[in-house]
């Protein structure tokens, strides 16, 4: 394994040039090698995202996609905004209604959907923890239902985004595509909403 060998070279060389512990520096150099290594999985899966041929199933069922957006993003009564968006706990309800949590795609895989599609700054996602839910700070009874702290919101495009993610957790099958994927899950799980 070349390159494991390579990376320890590099490390005890540069723990040599900088004075530093080997430990602590190859810490710090596997960081920065995971954090780099995920923003590029997450350009690739977006860059598949825009294709033409997921683009072009999400124009042919928008109507429909918006339609059950709309139902679940209107449900926290909020008015306080001119642009419909929708908090987790309506993704949340919208996946448990729709039926396509399952053992691949568990709540905590759709939370970390939920942030990850919305978040293009990775660190963030090295020290992601698993959402409490309540009010937010400061917020009365209506809290808005999100959780605490936290008032993410996925737009129509966002949403999009983590239908095509869900997809990918629902069809494990590394020989079809994202469309297909997205096909067979909206299909199945999603449309039945409308």
């Amino acid at each position: 394994n070349e390159f494991v060998e390579g990376l320890v070279r590099v490390g005890l060389e540069l723990a040599r040039q900088l004075k530093q512990d080997p430990p602590l520096l190859f810490h710090r150099l596997l960081a920065n090698l995971a954090k780099f290594a995920k923003k590029e999985e997450t350009e690739h899966f977006r860059k598949a995202c825009r294709a033409q041929g997921v683009q072009r199933y999400l124009k042919e069922h928008e109507e429909e996609l918006k339609r059950i957006y709309h139902v679940y993003s209107s449900m926290d009564n909020q008015m306080d905004s001119e642009m419909e968006t929708m908090n987790l706990k309506e993704f949340l309800l919208m996946t448990r209604d729709s039926g396509i949590m399952d053992i691949n795609l568990t709540s905590h895989a759709i939370i970390n959907l939920f942030v990850y599609v919305q978040d293009d700054n990775m660190e963030t996602h090295a020290v992601l923890r698993r959402p409490r839910f309540g009010k937010r700070a400061g917020a009365g009874a209506g809290g808005g239902g999100g959780e605490e702290g936290d008032e993410r919101q996925l737009d129509y495009a966002e949403f999009c985004e983590a239908l095509c993610g869900c997809a990918c957790y629902k069809a494990l099958d590394p020989y079809l595509t994202l469309p297909q994927k997205l096909d067979a899950m909206v299909r199945r799980y999603v449309s039945p909403l409308a």
